[in-house]
């Protein structure tokens, strides 16, 4: 250690010296004194936008290697300190994180090969780090990011990577040409005495290049670092460089990048490493950053690092994928309750259920309650923030998050509500926003083309957000008369409607002429009730529709009814319809298109293909190209039952997708009946025989018709799961056929055919009345068309006690899966929460409740830590004892 004199005048200390020198560059303005003193006199902060496709999740390839990269420099002995984030959803949703960001790296996808949606041209992003470069961050790009239009974002990329790949180059290319190859060959370092790479000696490495780059020549502040021979190049190419800019900022580029697969190549691993540290500003020790941390643990998050759940399907395309790992198929078993925050408002008399899924923006969790409050917790404790009660009572699925994009800008929680109302409240205080509507609310059921005095109208789902727009899902009448099912789309700063698409089509419009005579007027249900899905790339709206109404007579509506009981794709800047399948014509089984269809990406002879997969009610899944509406499977179209109702035309067919196969039964005979005991048989095949029967899609009767899937599918609003890396999707389902009964009309209205109620087909003891299971759990592989596996979810105590296997049962809540190997589930009338194995359906953990979990959970992460949570309001459909709770797991702290 060195000591100082203890006698006479303290000479000035090295850093002490560094201080003065900041001090003098403040007051003089020079940007590079005032970086270098800013990033010597505290630990450099270095942010990671990780997996940055536009359009969410996914590039675990980018993911992955983020975090190693992070962990590796917090746990370098190199280091004394130093803070890192990592953003794993692509983009800081609060551009403030990059104020003091003393790094920028991005580690990500470039764009789609539409070649406009680069990250960096979306929204505000190019200004957000334009002003991070103004003051001296450095930037670091790794592999796709080096991607940019030349017209936009590429002349700031000149001034602060000093150079970019231009795709837009190559005459008589298509706009994604470029120069790419997958070589093994001899990396060597091209600038030996730069402290990037000092030291280093040639090294051999496969990986995927980039190169062909565009440099502004000459440039003095670029300095070649890596350079290598590739096949069929004359010339070697650059493929890493290191800038000094002129306001004293700092850039570092490397081309390649499956930093994961290459992770145990020291050589790489420390350029990388090194490059990022210098880029921040801090001097390099001689030998350069070391790191001896192992692949395996790029799972661990840091104590910095945070992931929100910013939307009720995490991305705008509801995959509900995260890409954590921390809670993963080893460290499961050790999951305990972290919070409960308790809401205080449920009603067990009036069978109250909580269905939200909380939303995670910046470490503060948005949900609604039993009785639709609206509240905001500190995610990492369940502390009450503020709650907002619109006095209000029904069922939502939960709320929207929108901002403005600005650091200390506009930040709102968006909510509509069962009662018709659209309401914005001030994230940060739970406050009505005066600027929007009459006083923070938007009377949906005014401005419509019927008066609706006394009919339901309103909403249950949480409203889609895309730019500076929400659109909302409607609930309505499901018998006439009743409210229109129109798609509405709102600004979300003034609360003024921007645009309308009709689901009944009027006169000269579009399926207008699917309607028989005037039976389109006035019309109800054809009702996006489920929500929206958005592609926000392409700026698409897509939503699955209801049944017309009435929903099982439709002597007043013949036709095929367009577009009730469809996927539509929506331009969402204008609401212009841009394709539609209709996966049932002329419904008569309340069939509803429960949940929009989640966008995906899969892999088809070789081909990677953007798409949209609709889970029905029926008990199958739709796959259509997501510009196209295209299936990517064979659909035929088959005959199916008439109908032996007086004046009902039941549509002669139906679609049938080929693959993959029905996720829910499609047929029920005599020997799919209960067999628990010989009485409980006797007396199913005694009802059995008095009733139509056969395979779904035969029509409801007056003497009433077994209905398979019944009305609470297949599929429900649970919805279902997509995880990018392996393009399996998952999806919860029932197996209880309903009776379909229909009222013989009076004399006077001989079409007037009413329903006797949504009546369950019960055994003697009150269970279904058809064999287990009654509940499944299944992974589809979107790629081959194929199960991956299926399993039996939830069991009934009773039954498990007299020795009966698990049955399954009727759930209610969707899953979700993530990057550790898990699917989470609540849903099943058990109360029991589960994590099974992604890969093979397994078991690994499971937490009984105290009130069923009959909602899709979410999970993220804050200071290091990851969280999932799930609400456990009991009650609802399934009619178990009602509870008030949301309750976080999470793993115990290491001591």
């Amino acid at each position: 250690m060195n000591r100082q004199s203890t006698t006479g005048p303290r000479p000035l200390a090295g850093w002490g010296w560094i201080f003065l020198a900041g001090w003098l560059a403040l007051l003089a303005g020079s940007p590079a004194v005032v970086q270098a003193a800013r990033t010597r006199s505290r630990a450099p902060k270095i942010v990671f936008i990780a997996g940055a496709k536009s359009h969410g999740p996914g590039d675990h390839e980018y993911e992955r290697g983020s975090r190693l990269l992070a962990r590796a420099l917090e746990t370098s002995p190199s280091l004394r300190d130093v803070r890192t984030e990592v953003h794993l959803n692509g983009w800081p949703l609060d551009p403030r994180t990059l104020d003091d960001a003393d790094a920028i790296v991005m580690y990500s996808d470039g764009s789609d090969h539409g070649e406009v949606n680069h990250p960096l041209l979306q929204g505000d992003r190019l200004a957000a780090l334009r002003r991070a470069m103004q003051r001296g961050a450095g930037l670091v790009l790794l592999h796709y990011s080096v991607f940019v239009p030349s017209k936009r974002g590429g002349p700031e990329l000149l001034d602060w990577a000093g150079g970019y790949f231009d795709y837009e180059s190559g005459a008589g290319r298509p706009p994604w040409y470029s120069k790419i190859q997958t070589a093994a060959t001899t990396v060597v370092p091209a600038s030996p005495r730069h402290p990037i790479s000092r030291g280093l000696q040639p090294f051999p490495l496969r990986d995927e290049f980039y190169y062909n780059m565009r440099f502004r020549e000459p440039d003095p502040r670029r300095t070649p670092i890596l350079t290598t021979q590739l096949p069929n190049e004359a010339a070697p190419q650059t493929i890493a460089w290191a800038v000094q800019r002129a306001d004293g900022g700092r850039g570092f580029v490397y081309t390649g990048g499956h930093f994961h697969a290459n992770w145990e190549v020291d050589s790489l691993r420390k350029l990388v490493l090194n490059g990022i540290v210098w880029s921040a500003g801090r001097e390099l020790p001689p030998t350069g950053i070391e790191s001896s941390l192992s692949a395996e643990n790029d799972g661990d998050l840091s104590a910095h690092d945070s992931a929100d759940w910013p939307n009720v399907g995490n991305d705008k395309g509801a995959m509900r994928y995260s890409p954590l790992r921390q809670i993963n198929r080893d460290s499961v078993r050790n999951l305990k309750v972290a919070w409960i925050y308790h809401t205080g408002d449920h009603d067990p008399a009036a069978n109250t259920t909580i269905e939200c899924t909380p939303i995670v923006v910046d470490g503060v969790m948005y949900l609604t309650t039993a009785q639709i409050k609206i509240v905001a917790l500190d995610a990492a404790t369940g502390r009450e923030l503020w709650k907002y009660d619109p006095k209000t009572r029904g069922v939502n699925r939960g709320v929207a998050y929108w901002s403005d994009g600005k650091p200390a800008g506009e930040r709102r929680i968006l909510s509509a509500l069962p009662d018709g109302r659209f309401i914005s409240l001030d994230a940060r205080t739970g406050r009505l926003d005066p600027q929007f509507g009459q006083g923070g609310v938007v009377d949906m059921r005014a401005g419509l083309d019927r008066d609706i005095t006394g009919l339901n109208y309103g909403s249950t789902s949480a409203p889609a957000v895309f730019e500076d727009l929400a659109m909302v899902g409607i609930i309505n009448s499901e018998g006439q008369p009743g409210a229109p099912g129109d798609i509405r789309a709102f600004n979300v700063r003034t609360g003024k409607e921007a645009w309308r698409f009709h689901t009944v089509p009027r006169p000269g419009e579009f399926g207008h002429d699917t309607w028989a005579g005037e039976s389109w007027k006035d019309r109800s249900g054809v009702n996006p009730w489920s929500g929206f899905t958005v592609d926000a790339a392409r700026g698409i709206l897509f939503c699955g529709t209801g049944s017309a109404a009435s929903d099982f007579y439709g002597g007043d509506r013949k036709g095929q009814n367009l577009f009730a009981n469809s996927t539509l794709a929506l331009n969402a800047r204008t609401g212009k319809r841009i394709w539609h399948f209709q996966t049932i014509h002329h419904d008569l089984w309340d069939h509803d298109l429960p949940y929009p269809p989640v966008l995906v990406r899969v892999k088809h002879d070789g081909v990677e293909l953007d798409a949209a997969a609709q889970v029905t009610k029926a008990g199958v899944l739709f796959l259509f190209g997501r510009t196209t509406g295209k299936p990517l499977f064979p659909v035929e179209e088959r005959p199916v039952p008439a109908s032996d109702v007086p004046g009902e035309e039941a549509w002669p067919t139906q679609p049938f997708p080929l693959k993959p196969p029905p996720f829910s039964r499609q047929t029920l005979t005599e020997d799919d009946l209960t067999d628990f005991t010989i009485a409980a048989n006797a007396d199913a095949r005694a009802k059995f025989r008095k009733f139509r029967t056969g395979r779904n899609f035969t029509p409801p009767s007056v003497r009433g018709t077994v209905t398979i899937p019944g009305f609470h599918g297949g599929a429900t609003w649970s919805g279902a799961s997509f995880d990018p890396t392996t393009g399996l999707l998952y999806v919860n389902s029932n197996n209880v056929p309903n009776i379909n009964t229909l009222l013989a009309p009076p004399p006077e209205r001989p079409d007037a055919f009413n329903y006797t109620g949504y009546n369950r087909f019960l055994d003697l003891e009150g269970y279904p009345a058809i064999k287990p299971p009654w509940g499944n759990l299944t992974a589809i592989d979107l790629n081959r068309g194929e199960f991956a596996w299926q399993i039996v979810l939830g069991e009934v105590p009773a039954l498990t006690a007299r020795g009966i296997p698990p049955t399954g049962t009727e759930n209610f809540g969707g899953a979700i899966v993530t990057a550790g190997g898990l699917v989470f589930i609540g849903g099943t009338q058990d109360e029991k929460f589960h994590a099974f194995d992604k890969k093979t359906g397994e078991l690994l953990w499971e937490y009984k409740l105290d009130a069923g979990g009959y909602a899709t959970p979410s999970t993220y992460a804050v200071d290091g830590r990851q969280y999932v949570v799930i609400a456990a309001g009991g009650g609802g459909k399934l009619t178990t004892r009602s509870g008030d709770a949301f309750v976080a797991f999470a793993l115990p702290r290491k001591k």
